[in-house]
């Protein structure tokens, strides 16, 4: 129950290395049970970027996939989110994963109007410039 309260209200370094010390696999701790959501993408809805910095430090597991097959790349693309798409690309993620309606993050690049584009092909440096690019028309 202190983890919880914790992870929700705190962004104290001390706050997290408690919990890091205490808790094991902390990073990969599953927030949301119903959907099998690690704290990775509590991070990327409720944009807590001192959080999701640690978390990614620590060696979280940027290829989770929740029921639905969802990645945290593509929870932060979908929410047009370019903080954390940059944060993921630069751990080098998996991006050919399919969620469960067949699709790779890529996808819904094109599904937000983000320019069509092949993000396998990229490199991190080049998604970044695509979405920021985006980011900025709109």
């Amino acid at each position: 129950m202190k983890a919880q309260f914790i992870i929700k209200h705190s962004n104290k370094k001390d706050d997290l290395d408690y919990i890091y010390d205490n808790y094991i696999c902390f990073q990969d701790y599953i927030y949301d049970k119903k959907i099998n959501e690690t704290l990775i993408f509590y991070c990327i809805r409720e944009d807590n970027r001192n959080l999701f910095d640690y978390i990614l430090k620590k060696g979280c597991d940027i290829n989770h996939k929740n029921i639905h097959g969802t990645t945290p790349i593509k929870t932060a693309i979908i929410q047009k989110k370019l903080y954390f798409v940059k944060k993921i690309l630069e751990h080098n993620p998996d991006l050919t994963i399919k969620d469960n309606m067949d699709f790779t993050p890529d996808y819904y690049t094109s599904l937000n109007k983000y320019p069509k584009y092949d993000f396998r092909d990229k490199t991190s440096k080049e998604i970044e410039r695509i979405v920021k690019e985006y980011l900025q028309d709109k």
